[in-house]
């Protein structure tokens, strides 16, 4: 069994995907600096929303990487049927279908906006984040979940902000946004 950090989760703030936080991730690391040992901060400094399968040895970074691959290649697939592309010139090896995937997939492409579309995404990664975080409260796994989850209420507060705003518009206007994959 891992370190547990019983006072330091407790006395982090709840996080919800549709609520602002003042924690940032820079932040939140600092403060698990102070608090992890040093092979747990290694791991937890891994905990990355976008990290590769093949960048991590941790299993529960290994799993979240792997499900957000899944995430992506529907993305991808989705894309590729649009543009008339072969599916498996884009798809990333490890795919897999995952139904929570597809659904989030299938609605952010049916959105008004292409912001709506990035929400929907970012509550199916919410979600497996919860999924796979379940029976972890107080080790580092459930710090890996705290950080990825930050990460994500990041995003979202900078593509709310009016500078992020500003440049997603920019992007979109430039038809970037079209040829990019999640």
């Amino acid at each position: 069994m891992g370190s547990q950090y019983y006072y330091f989760v407790s006395s982090l703030p709840s996080l919800d995907l549709h609520q602002k936080t003042s924690v940032s991730y820079e932040d939140f690391l600092s403060a698990c600096k102070e608090n992890l040992s040093p092979r747990d901060m290694t791991v937890l400094a891994q905990a990355r929303i976008d990290i590769e399968p093949e960048d991590v040895t941790h299993v529960f970074l290994h799993q979240w990487a792997l499900c957000n691959r899944h995430l992506k290649n529907d993305v991808a697939r989705l894309r590729a049927r649009k543009f008339s592309q072969k599916e498996a010139d884009v798809l990333r090896e490890g795919f897999i279908l995952d139904p929570l995937c597809t659904e989030a997939v299938s609605r952010a492409a049916k959105a008004a906006h292409p912001l709506e579309g990035e929400r929907i995404l970012d509550e199916a990664r919410w979600k497996k984040i919860e999924e796979l975080s379940s029976g972890y409260y107080f080790d580092v796994e459930a710090l890996i979940a705290y950080a990825l989850k930050v990460q994500i209420i990041n995003r979202q507060q900078l593509l709310s902000s009016v500078k992020g705003r500003e440049r997603f518009e920019r992007y979109r206007e430039e038809e970037i946004f079209e040829k990019m994959v999640l």
